[in-house]
């Protein structure tokens, strides 16, 4: 991910707390969503009211 956005060629000073936020969100909320597909996928395939 470092070497895709080129993090490595800014000084820290140019990082922001709103960006570092926001990109420990991002990778938090992506990571919800895949563990909480994983979770729902099988009861799609078997509905519980049928």
């Amino acid at each position: 991910m470092v070497l895709l956005t080129k993090l490595y060629a800014i000084g820290a000073s140019e990082l922001s707390l709103i960006g570092v936020g926001a990109g420990l969100l991002a990778g938090l909320s992506y990571a919800l969503f895949i563990f909480g597909f994983k979770y729902a996928a099988p009861m799609a395939a078997h509905p519980p009211f049928s």
